[in-house]
């Protein structure tokens, strides 16, 4: 029965196909936590002063959080945000796994990694070692600054009635920063935001599987944006930018798969 089974569902052929892009995938993410745990031995964190002031510049003269919160910011929408944001890992190698053994689209399939990877070098690298930056919820650690203190006041009490991971996590990365570990996810880098990149990659994915898991994922990317601000993780301006080029990426990576397709011959005059 259970050879039936794995001859039914294509099993062999599905682990033997999965076993290079999960190879890669991980390869990838090795050395994008290399890099970005190596951001203060290549350069200085100098863009915050800058990102923040592209935020208000966008906002009127205040803030992004403080446009937000009205909206976001009682302590059980904040704690919703901060569930979705920390699901976001979840999300992320669940797609990856299930892209790996879908080997019945082997074009979406391919469009899908390259977009991936690309959207991991371009963004999560070489942009953030070129744009270095902490994000708000560090920002009076790094530039003695009383800039954010209110932001931070308010998170706070979120935690304090509803209970956030954020703080937690954030707490542990300044921890890691000052211990010099430059372990998986130890680096601190904000722009541009690789929560909203792979969201918003996920989201124009899952369009091409489905209208329903596209109307899900779109879903999940809108909260991914809001808590990605809400949960002082990073200013506006770095999903901005993220939500600006990662379409530019899959659109990018869609042409180079097409290149990459036998062509049919041509006929004969």
């Amino acid at each position: 029965h259970v050879k039936v089974f794995a001859d039914r569902h294509r099993l062999m052929a599905r682990l033997y196909a999965a076993a290079v892009p999960l190879i890669c995938v991980s390869v990838f993410i090795a050395t994008f936590a290399a890099i970005k745990s190596g951001i203060p031995a290549i350069t200085r964190y100098t863009w915050d002063p800058l990102l923040a002031d592209a935020d208000e510049a966008l906002f009127g003269g205040r803030a992004a959080w403080e446009v937000l919160q009205p909206w976001l910011g009682h302590p059980w929408v904040s704690w919703v945000l901060d569930g979705a944001y920390h699901v976001w890992i979840i999300a992320f190698y669940a797609a990856a796994l299930w892209f790996a053994l879908w080997i019945e689209r082997p074009i979406l399939r391919a469009h899908f990694f390259l977009a991936f990877l690309l959207s991991w070098l371009l963004l999560g690298s070489v942009a953030a070692v070129l744009m270095p930056s902490v994000g708000p919820c560090f920002y009076a650690e790094f530039y003695h600054s009383a800039r954010f203190d209110g932001l931070m006041n308010n998170l706070h009490h979120a935690d304090r009635v509803a209970g956030l991971k954020a703080l937690e996590v954030q707490r542990l990365l300044l921890g890691f920063y000052r211990s010099g570990d430059a372990g998986l996810g130890a680096g601190l880098s904000a722009m541009p935001s690789m929560h909203v990149s792979i969201a918003s990659l996920l989201a124009l994915a899952a369009w091409r599987v489905s209208p329903m898991w596209g109307w899900v994922a779109t879903m999940f990317a809108a909260l991914i944006v809001l808590g990605s601000v809400q949960l002082r993780f990073h200013y506006a301006v770095d999903g901005i930018v993220s939500l600006a080029v990662t379409p530019a990426i899959w659109w990018a990576a869609g042409e180079m798969v097409k290149l990459g397709q036998p062509r049919a011959p041509l006929k004969a005059l």
